[in-house]
């Protein structure tokens, strides 16, 4: 079919506006397929193509747009009613219509809004990130549990109704900046291999997590690092205190500010100190 060979821009512009195209043409693959949705008004979607060196195509939602698809360059503007639940739904249509067209490798999502029904599209994503939201029970437990990710990043969440018990922290490569509502105590058994915890830890926080690791949690974690409340790297009574209470519950070998523990069956792990941060490394057996 002619559409197969037209330029990725005008096979784009052509299936926008016409449903016989979307339904005909092959789905082309491309690399990689991202929401980004900063409300209450910016409603975007990014297109990279398999060859780097070509520019990403970038769609959007306006409600100022005078014809319903406008198109400079590599950028394509989609006119939409000005309200949110408008937005929402021309955005929903727009995935639709570009997923019927596209197969794309890679999937990201970058938001301070929740929406659903990018999940009917997948349930992988290379990066997610979800900044200065307001999500329920069930929102949390969806991103955090039902999904799988990459890199995935919650800062600045609020939350909204119940708060949960318990969360399973199961993402490859987790960073996690939330206060109040997010328990220390959910990052002791997490699956993941890599763990930034972005908001403040004690160091009684930080004794339960070697605790946990001691007796054989966090099988899969290679990596984490806290922001501590208390200067552990700098103040050199604060740090002895601390590496006496280690004692008690593990083999300690003390280097500058490198702290080597060693579980029973021989796994080690480094913990490196500096100031108002530690890194907890874990190493291969001996």
């Amino acid at each position: 079919m002619f559409v197969d060979q037209l330029e990725f821009s005008e096979f784009m512009d052509l299936s926008l506006m016409s449903p016989a195209i979307q339904r005909a043409a092959r789905r082309r693959e491309v690399a990689e397929f991202k929401w980004l949705i900063m409300s209450p008004g910016h409603f975007v979607i990014h297109i990279t193509e398999l060859d780097p060196l070509k520019p990403k195509l970038i769609f959007k939602l306006s409600s100022d747009a005078v014809k319903r698809v406008t198109r400079h360059r590599n950028t394509f503007t989609l006119k939409c009613g000005p309200g949110l639940v408008e937005k929402y739904l021309g955005f929903w249509d727009l995935s639709k219509t570009l997923l019927m067209v596209l197969e794309p490798r890679k999937y990201h999502f970058e938001g301070n809004y929740y929406l659903d029904f990018v999940f009917d599209f997948t349930k992988n994503f290379e990066t997610f990130t979800m900044s200065n939201a307001n999500l329920t029970l069930n929102q949390a437990k969806k991103i955090l549990e039902s999904i799988d990710v990459n890199v995935f990043r919650l800062e600045n969440i609020s939350f909204e109704g119940r708060r949960p018990r318990k969360l399973n922290l199961k993402h490859k490569n987790m960073f996690i900046n939330v206060y109040k509502w997010f328990r220390f105590e959910w990052y002791l058994d997490m699956k993941c291999q890599k763990m930034t915890i972005e908001n403040d830890v004690s160091l009684n926080d930080l004794l339960l997590f070697v605790k946990s690791w001691i007796d054989g949690n966090l099988e899969n974690l290679e990596q984490c690092s806290f922001n501590m409340i208390e200067h552990i790297g700098g103040n050199s009574i604060i740090r002895d205190n601390f590496i006496e209470d280690l004692r008690k519950i593990v083999t300690v070998v003390r280097s500058d500010f490198l702290i080597n523990i060693q579980r029973l069956d021989g796994k080690r792990a480094s913990m490196e100190t500096c100031l108002l941060q530690c890194h907890h490394i874990v190493q291969d057996y001996f």
